[in-house]
């Protein structure tokens, strides 16, 4: 059916592991594919159509100048037609089609991906995560075992799909490094469920997800399968984007865009479960990779191969990313930076990004609102990881915005 499609509309046919996209001039139709794996079963006609429209709903929060409709496909499988008379056959989900060099991974390929672009996707992605919908109190969504379960499943398929040596002890020591990291998280897992962090996110925020239309950034292909993925941690969101600006060589990126996220949402406790969800985003990643290698004869298949070693590589690298060691500095420096008498007014502390050696400097917080007249204060703090056997000089500039003054430093500041 996809082929005869394609040649009746004269279009080009890009496919997935999932689906199959044709696109012919400024239309594209997106057609599932008719399978069940488990984590996505469109394997029914009903099935298909419901996640058409789930995508439909979904991707209009982000990208309604993209997502137009949901159409049947009639007639036969031999000659089929969109929209036609007649009873359905199959569902296509119906976008405008857009020039896929503003792709982000392409423009992070040819070194076009910058600070501006990534300022403004923190921008759109705060907004998304402001007005998405928020789990339920009694909602088993970003509760400890179902954060977990998704990563669990990840290392699971992974194993199957891992023959080489290097690949299966790379997963062995994920497998150690995961089960110690979700015991030391696991309350604080039920304490963003409790505060409203859990939220029908994205979901899928790699590079490959968000490209730049009339020179802004717009997230589209929001995660719309599985309400189990796509309900999560907002830092999931986050952690996701940070891990794949990294797999692609822009750490520098990655740092800002942290940074710009916790500034911009006031989220800074998200940074406890970063690493947790760049680990996990990262297998999730891989485990595409590996599926569609195993789709693919050899040749075609290398360059998912190499796919799948760069981000079990970069899950490795996250995984060991980690400041509670020895050789890390935490500096926390108190500043009072009003004096007001009017309650419920608005303070805010801006603090420029400074990174030392590969680690974001974040404030804590960047805007209170004042409940009691009288001194304001606000706490810095950063971790930086040093190398091996070495430690990091931390650079700190503080400029207040306006409407604050920052008058002295808290007498002093301590280092651990």
């Amino acid at each position: 059916m996809v082929d005869a499609l394609r040649r009746a509309l004269g279009a080009q046919l890009i496919e997935t592991h999932i689906s199959d996209v044709l696109i012919a001039g400024h239309d594209a139709w997106k057609i599932k594919k008719a399978l069940d794996l488990g984590f996505a079963d469109f394997s029914t006609l009903a099935l298909r159509r419901f996640y058409c429209e789930e995508e439909l709903r979904l991707n209009r929060r982000t990208a309604p100048q993209l997502y137009l409709d949901v159409q049947p496909v009639t007639g036969t499988i031999d000659a089929p037609s969109i929209g036609g008379p007649g009873a359905a056959i199959d569902w296509v989900l119906h976008m405008r089609a857009f020039d896929q060099d503003g792709l982000w991974d392409r423009l992070a390929a040819r070194g076009a991906l910058g600070a501006e672009q990534v300022d403004a996707l923190v921008e759109a992605l705060c907004v998304l995560h402001r007005d998405a919908a928020v789990a339920a109190a009694d909602s088993r969504y970003g509760r400890p075992e179902h954060v977990r379960a998704p990563m669990s499943d990840n290392l699971q398929v992974l194993g199957t799909l891992c023959s080489d040596a290097d690949e299966r002890a790379w997963l062995d020591g994920l497998r150690q490094w995961e089960a110690q990291a979700f015991a030391s998280l696991r309350e604080v897992f039920e304490q963003r469920h409790a505060a409203g962090r859990v939220r029908e996110a994205h979901g899928d925020l790699h590079l490959g997800n968000v490209t730049q239309i009339d020179g802004r950034p717009v997230l589209f292909d929001c995660l719309e399968f599985s309400a189990d993925l796509r309900w999560t941690d907002v830092f999931s969101d986050v952690g996701f984007m940070a891990m794949d600006l990294r797999s692609h060589g822009l750490a520098a990126l990655a740092h800002r865009f942290v940074n710009a996220y916790v500034e911009r949402s006031g989220d800074a406790d998200g940074l406890r479960v970063l690493r947790y969800y760049q680990v996990h985003r990262a297998l999730v990643r891989a485990k595409v990779a590996a599926m569609r290698s195993a789709q693919l004869a050899d040749a075609a298949a290398q360059p998912e191969r190499q796919a799948l070693h760069r981000y079990l590589q970069v899950a490795l690298d996250s995984s060991l990313a980690a400041p509670a060691v020895a050789t890390a500095i935490m500096v926390e420096v108190m500043l009072v930076v009003a004096v007001v008498e009017q309650v419920g007014q608005v303070v805010t502390l801006t603090v420029p990004a400074v990174s030392a050696g590969n680690t974001p400097f974040q404030a804590l917080p960047p805007t209170m609102r004042v409940v009691a007249a009288g001194q304001v204060t606000a706490r810095l703090c950063s971790v930086v990881a040093g190398g091996r056997g070495r430690s990091t000089a931390l650079p700190i500039r503080v400029a207040a915005a306006r409407g604050a003054r920052i008058l002295q430093p808290a007498p002093a500041a301590r280092a651990s």
